[in-house]
């Protein structure tokens, strides 16, 4: 702030890291706890609004330490339904597609083409597959039934497995029906 003839001016800096070193009069590599200010967290947060994770990045420090700074300063923190206000609906779509497609099915980077289904079943990733559900996966027991048979199965066909044991999916332990009423059927004849 500039006084000049009792005017006052006001001078607005952009302040990076490096210029707020420079105003402050402290080395660069100074931790960010000398950087975090009152004013420098209202110029960037609430008058620029910058998010909790751009000033951490440009302060090279965690995104908490900033939300905790904002805090203790008594800075109003902005709900998560504030951001629409700063962001277009096409920015969300590009954000939405770009998160979502990264860290799913085949491109999470613990994929391994099969996970285990909550009833013991194993479940393989097959996209392409006419039958498959679960978000592009199809039953292990019922696509072993299928390469065995040469041919797809029907919704209504079921797949039994002989010891009960939903992943021992060997040939010698699967057995087809036709339905379900079928399954049943021998449910009751092998267990009463």
């Amino acid at each position: 702030m500039l006084i000049k003839q009792n005017l006052v001016i006001y001078v607005y800096v952009i302040l990076t890291p490096k210029g707020l070193c420079d105003i402050l009069g402290v080395e660069e590599n100074m931790k960010y706890k000398q950087l975090l200010t009152k004013s420098y967290l209202i110029q960037e947060y609430v008058n620029n609004h910058k998010s909790t994770y751009v000033i951490a990045k440009q302060l090279k420090c965690g995104h908490m330490t900033v939300f905790r700074y904002l805090k203790k300063f008594n800075i109003q923190t902005r709900k998560q339904s504030e951001y629409k206000k700063y962001f277009t609906i096409e920015h969300m779509k590009k954000f939405m597609a770009g998160h979502k497609s990264k860290c799913t099915g085949k491109n999470h980077y613990k994929f391994k083409g099969r996970k285990l289904h909550a009833k013991g079943y194993i479940l393989i990733y097959i996209p392409s597959h006419p039958n498959c559900i679960n978000n592009n996966y199809i039953l292990e027991h019922r696509l072993v039934m299928e390469k065995y048979l040469g041919r797809y199965l029907t919704r209504i066909e079921v797949v039994h497995h002989e010891n009960e044991i939903e992943d021992d999916n060997r040939i010698k332990n699967l057995k087809l029906f036709k339905n379900n009423k079928e399954h049943l059927k021998y449910h009751r004849e092998v267990y009463i």
